[in-house]
Formats: C-alpha cells, sequence, structure tokens
C-alpha cells in the first residue's frame, strides 16, 4: 500500500513538472488542416519559396486566438491558432473553405534579462494574404511554404505604400490628418486604440489605416482630401 502510494506520488509529481516546465501548449480550440515548417511563421518570401507549392490561395485572416505558453530555459513560446478564410483558389486544388494552422511567438523570460528586438507580429484580423501551400505529401497536413501580405482591397495585389517623410512639414501633416481621422472614427464607434495607428495602404483615392495591435482592429479607409473615414468591412469581434 505504501509502496503504492508513493509510485503514485512520484507519477503526480513527474506530471506536475512536466505541466510547471510547459511540455506541451495543449490542444488548439480549432481542427488545424495545415501546418507550417517547425511552427514558425515565414518573414521572408525568397523567389523560390512559391515554386515549392502546388497550391496558391488567397486568403482573410479572421480569426487569431491564443491557446498555450510553454516554457524552456530562458525563452517562453507563447502559441497561437491562425484561422484563414479561402477568398479565392488562384493555383491548383483546396477545397476546404479556410486554411488553419498554428505558431508560436518567442520571447525571453522576465528572469533571463535578455534584451530583444522582434520583428511586427505576423498576423491580423482582417489583413489578406496569398499562401502558397506544398499538398504533395497524402500521409501528412499541407505545408505552408510561404505567406506574403498582399492588399485588402480586391484584386489583393501587393501592397502600395506612401513614402513617408515624417521630417517634412506637409508630409507630416497629411499623415497626422489621415491618422487622427481613422482614430477618431475607431473610437465614435466605441472601439478602444490599442497599439499604433499607422497608414498602411495608398491607393488612387484613399488610404487604408489600421490600428495596429496584436489582433488588429480592422482596415479604416480615408478619402484623400476630404479625410472622410469609414470601415472596410466588418467590425472584428
Amino acid at each position: 500500500m505504501i509502496r503504492a502510494l508513493f509510485r503514485q506520488g512520484v507519477f503526480l509529481t513527474g506530471f506536475c513538472a512536466l505541466v510547471l516546465a510547459g511540455c506541451g501548449p495543449g490542444s488548439p480550440p480549432q481542427k488545424v488542416n495545415a501546418r507550417l515548417a517547425g511552427d514558425v511563421p515565414v518573414y521572408t518570401v525568397y523567389p523560390d519559396e512559391p515554386k515549392k507549392a502546388d497550391v496558391e490561395l488567397i486568403a482573410r485572416c479572421v480569426g487569431l486566438k491564443k491557446y498555450g505558453k510553454t516554457t524552456k530555459g530562458d525563452w517562453v513560446r507563447h502559441w497561437y491558432q491562425a484561422v484563414f478564410e479561402v477568398i479565392e483558389v488562384a493555383a491548383g486544388k483546396w477545397k476546404d473553405p479556410n486554411v488553419v494552422f498554428i505558431f508560436y511567438d518567442r520571447w525571453p523570460t522576465l528572469e533571463s534579462g535578455i534584451m530583444l528586438g522582434k520583428a511586427p507580429f505576423p498576423f491580423s484580423k482582417g489583413w489578406v494574404f496569398v499562401l502558397w501551400l506544398d499538398t504533395s505529401e497524402p500521409k501528412r497536413q499541407p505545408l505552408v511554404v510561404a505567406h506574403e501580405r498582399r492588399s485588402v482591397i480586391p484584386p489583393h495585389r501587393k501592397i502600395r505604400r506612401h513614402a513617408w517623410d515624417l521630417k517634412d512639414a506637409e508630409d507630416k501633416k497629411l499623415y497626422e490628418q489621415v491618422t487622427d481621422a481613422a482614430a477618431r472614427f475607431i473610437e465614435r464607434e466605441g472601439g478602444k486604440l490599442v497599439g499604433s495607428v499607422v497608414v498602411a495602404e495608398e491607393h488612387n483615392s484613399f488610404f487604408v489605416v489600421e490600428n495596429r495591435s496584436a489582433f488588429g482592429s480592422g482596415p479604416i479607409i480615408v478619402d484623400k482630401g476630404t479625410f472622410e473615414a469609414r470601415r472596410l468591412g466588418p467590425r472584428p469581434e
């Protein structure tokens, strides 16, 4: 009896240690149907990467949820699930209306004292991407070999950005007028400004502005000249 209790105690102690050490992030909220190599987003798209794919999709990020955290040594991995709604199958075959995968964002622990420069968060609700997938391994989930952010405005071409020179008085004034118009619109909707308000795209008659944070606030259209602001698509939940 004592020996059995001892074994049970050892098991529970070991199990708790594994949990505290962050052995795994747990199950994602939704079933996944794709994967990233090493569960790491592709920040830079090189010319050869899309050639490895047999499927090309235009998709909008409609869900982004943190579901777990693991710690190993001086590093913490924050685990997320991303859900993309397929807008267009540009090449190959894809039957599912969504693309769902997990990824992690790694940060040093506070105790480590490590200072780290980070690239911007790779995904946000409302952003549109082209996803290149390799579906050639039938026994494995399709691999997202590369992803690239695209314009939120159909037909979702490469993003055109204004070459702002904020040291120039006129450029700075225009930038502030555009971002202030978007910020006031978000607040009138009852939204909360989190992070920075930035001009993300330029088009012939309007700018696309976003309140950039980890999960986004959805794109805002600000007309050139009038500075009237409106939302593009439904407001994110």
